[in-house]
């Protein structure tokens, strides 16, 4: 039978996951991260929080994109599109954190 899954999904995914996400990302991926001290000072005020961009010229490369954001347990936000592309974005600290970490970068924050 299958083992029950409990909690975050942290398998650490196939060489090929993460090689295609490095080259979405390294293709126009941005992010951004949330400046504490500003969120201190501003409280509700300051909207920003943590995201990843990756960018999709097509309906076929967000499947992927999606596709390998599920294979590396990372969940997304609602694509969007913007100037002819769609963007795929990642929210929240621990799933930006994920997939820094999963590129290569280690970010304390």
């Amino acid at each position: 039978g299958n083992p029950k899954l409990t909690g975050i999904l942290t398998v650490t995914p196939g060489r090929n996951v993460i090689e295609g996400l490095e080259s979405y990302f390294a293709a126009n991926g941005c992010v951004r991260i949330a400046d504490s001290a500003r969120r201190n000072a501003e409280g509700q005020k300051y909207k920003k929080g943590y995201e990843v961009r990756l960018v999709a010229t097509s309906l076929d490369e967000l499947f992927d994109i999606q596709g390998l954001l599920v294979e590396a347990g990372i969940s997304f936000g609602r694509p969007y599109v913007k100037v002819r592309r769609i963007v795929q974005p990642i929210y929240g600290r621990d799933n930006v954190k994920r997939f820094l970490e999963l590129m290569g970068e280690s970010l304390d924050f």
